[in-house]
């Protein structure tokens, strides 16, 4: 039986959201993208934080489509099984 992160809601533009807290207890998410071009996820802490490059706030989620989605649960997976990357 697979255990996920909790349950499915919905965002006020329809997208399905999961949240959860990290080990220290950080309010963290993934969550459907609007990107219409791609199929893609939000995932990470959702906290603000400054861009480097343009000194603007910013998410501290990844934007991940399928193909990185793949690559991070396969090291995952590696992880899980290993114990190391």
């Amino acid at each position: 039986m697979k255990k996920y992160l909790g349950r499915k809601k919905r965002t006020s533009h329809g997208f399905y959201r999961m949240e959860f807290k990290d080990i220290y207890g950080a309010e963290c998410s993934v969550q459907e993208s609007s990107l219409a071009s791609k199929n893609a996820l939000w995932i990470g802490c959702d906290h603000e934080t400054i861009h480097e490059k343009t000194g603007e706030k910013c998410g501290a989620r990844m934007h991940i489509d399928l193909v990185l989605a793949k690559r991070i649960v396969a090291t995952l997976r590696r992880w899980i099984e290993t114990g190391r990357l």
